[in-house]
């Protein structure tokens, strides 16, 4: 979810809404799309490759079996077994394929008269800094986007796609007028399939009239002023997180589509399904645009990448996130909500990295050379209403319930293991775990997957660590049993870690003498990263006295931030915290055991790590 100081819209996360599984179950519809749909060639012994691809509805590629080609006239033009096209004499034909039942078919003409067209596609876009938007002008190309050639009735009479450049090419009969129209949406066979609609769910594009007789008529500028770049700018930079994706090795990505219209939205959000408010046209990423010049994210590459880090979770791994309102500096989120956006907070700084690593990607940033790929920017306007780098993000963002903490750690363990090393956490250890996601279910995950030797550790718990994220032993760690039970003098006060590296529960044992008749008061407090402390007091003997989970006169765990305007879980120093009260009636030696709750709620939303500390008083 997007960034912004009061978000009320941030509960549509993916997770939030009906997943794919919720959904009613029906057989499933497939389409055959087969590709260019009319083709001239115009010369004899020349080769074309046709595509044909089995689609379901949700536009994804699937597996139909096999394709059957045919030509209907194979003195023209004849086809071979995997949709090569070759060119034998002057005429036309129907080119066929079939699978899965389906049959579609394309007309080819063969004319040595026909007129070769090459043309390009640019847009414009918006650089920018930490500062705000520069002055200088930038064109990039539109890449791999579906090129239809129209006549001027509005039939498509074929189609063909940009390059990796914006560069396109075709031959059209000079007989014929045409218009050239470019979707907003990426062709068929790259893996992906992208495409932006407005917010009742028409596909833009853009057209222009083609003048055979003029070469030039056939290059596209879509400029600010056609009200259209910002489309394209959506669909490149959504293009560039595919690429990042499929060098991961994901395989095809599910089909997704981002919903902008000018002037309109509530917020930028990921949806994994139909809300009867905010997603009304379905799964996909909704992208606010300002009426009145303020906020809007349809340049903001770093708010579409962190959505995009949304839709990558929710289809590849695991989002439990219950959303709500989420602050920078907060350092008491629902440490489910604080990792969803703290992946989302690291994902435009892990794609940009890798777009730096090559020079010809390089120039699909939209940053200055000088400005590091770590800076997270958000524009309002021509000024940047936040601006923050996640690599060297001030001290004061710590906890593992501050979502910029948790986007850190990840840059700075990606910085030394590799992009494909988080990746794998993601994928193969959080997609399945059985415990809520966090980061201490990446955490978890590292350990199992990587089995780190002894300095790799302590260099993985100094990342945590600079973050006071302390997932290691404190400094009385052998105190799990009476027998070597540290000793908690009156009015001291202790800090300890509930964490165990061999993965069992953290038990740590505190002993005191106690004089009879007197009022004692044992107490957690200062809790962070999500702790939730249970504690009980016991005698000589072990048996239990007292015990209790959460104090009775914390502060509750649902509160109302003022910031945000709305009640949220806040895991904050003392609302999980525990709190007993005993007047002995023996003097003697007695002990405190404290570990972390076994209550399921709110264990979801706090977690079973976590730091506190204790101390012991008379009333």
């Amino acid at each position: 979810m997007r960034m912004l100081l009061a978000l009320l819209f941030a509960f549509l996360l993916s997770g939030c809404l009906p997943s794919a599984d919720q959904q009613d179950a029906s057989v499933p519809t497939l389409e055959l799309e087969l590709n260019p749909g009319r083709l001239v060639m115009s010369q004899i012994g020349s080769m074309t490759s046709m595509t044909a691809l089995l689609k379901n509805e949700q536009g994804n590629t699937v597996d139909g079996g096999q394709f059957v080609w045919s030509s209907s006239n194979e003195s023209v033009v004849t086809v071979d077994e995997v949709g090569n096209v070759r060119a034998h004499a002057e005429g036309e034909a129907l080119i066929s394929v079939t699978a899965n039942g389906i049959e579609r078919q394309a007309q080819v003409i063969v004319s040595l008269g026909a007129i070769s067209i090459d043309g390009s596609v640019m847009y414009q876009d918006k650089l920018y800094s930490n500062t705000g938007v520069l002055a200088q002008e930038s064109y990039k190309p539109v890449r791999h986007a579906v090129v239809d050639v129209v006549n001027l009735l509005g039939e498509v009479m074929m189609s063909t796609q940009t390059d990796s450049n914006g560069g396109y090419s075709f031959n059209v009969l000079p007989t014929d007028r045409y218009i050239i129209r470019v979707l907003a949406k990426t062709a068929s066979g790259l893996g992906y399939r992208l495409e932006v609609n407005d917010l009742s769910g028409a596909l833009y594009s853009v057209t222009q009239q083609l003048d055979i007789s003029t070469p030039a008529s056939a290059d596209l500028v879509i400029s600010h002023a056609s009200g259209l770049s910002a489309v394209f700018n959506i669909l490149d930079v959504m293009t560039s997180g595919s690429e990042f994706m499929q060098q991961l090795n994901v395989g095809t990505l599910p089909a997704l589509t981002m919903y902008w219209e000018q002037g309109k939205g509530q917020a930028t959000y990921f949806c994994n399904g139909f809300h009867s408010i905010y997603c009304l046209q379905g799964g996909g990423i909704y992208v606010l645009s300002s009426s009145t010049g303020g906020d809007a994210d349809e340049f903001d590459d770093d708010v579409l990448w962190h959505e995009f880090g949304h839709y990558v979770a929710h289809y590849f791994s695991r989002d439990d996130s219950p959303g709500g309102c989420h602050v920078l500096s907060s350092t008491n989120l629902d440490l489910r909500l604080s990792w969803s956006e703290g992946w989302g907070d690291f994902f435009p700084a892990a794609v940009k990295h890798w777009l730096r690593s090559d020079p010809v990607r390089a120039t699909r940033l939209s940053i200055p050379d000088t400005l590091s790929t770590s800076y997270y920017i958000d524009l309002s306007g021509n000024w940047a209403m936040i601006a923050l780098d996640i690599g060297a993000a001030p001290a004061t963002y710590v906890d593992a319930g501050n979502e910029i903490a948790i986007a850190n750690v990840l840059h700075q363990v990606m910085l030394a293991h590799g992009m494909p090393a988080v990746w794998q956490v993601m994928k193969n250890y959080m997609s399945g775990v059985a415990t809520p996601v966090n980061l201490e279910a990446f955490w978890d995950g590292w350990q199992q997957l990587n089995s780190p030797d002894a300095q790799q550790l302590a260099n993985l718990e100094s990342i945590f660590s600079s973050r006071k994220i302390n997932y290691l032993h404190d400094g009385y760690e052998n105190d799990n049993d009476p027998a070597r039970a540290n000793l908690l003098d009156l009015n001291s006060v202790q800090t300890h870690h509930l964490y165990r590296q061999d993965g069992v529960g953290d038990v740590d044992v505190f002993k005191f003498n106690l004089v009879a008749g007197q009022n004692y008061v044992v107490k957690t407090f200062d809790i962070t990263n999500g702790g939730d402390t249970h504690l009980s007091l016991r005698d000589a003997n072990g048996s239990e006295l007292i015990a209790n989970d959460d104090a009775a006169d914390a502060p509750p765990y649902v509160s109302y931030d003022a910031r945000c305007r709305v009640s949220r879980i806040t895991n904050n120093g003392n609302a999980l915290a525990s709190k007993v009260e005993y007047v002995p009636a023996q003097s003697g030696t007695y002990y405190a055991h404290v570990h972390t709750t076994p209550d399921p709620v709110p264990h979801p939303s706090a977690g079973r790590y976590g730091s506190y500390s204790i101390t012991i008083y008379q009333q």
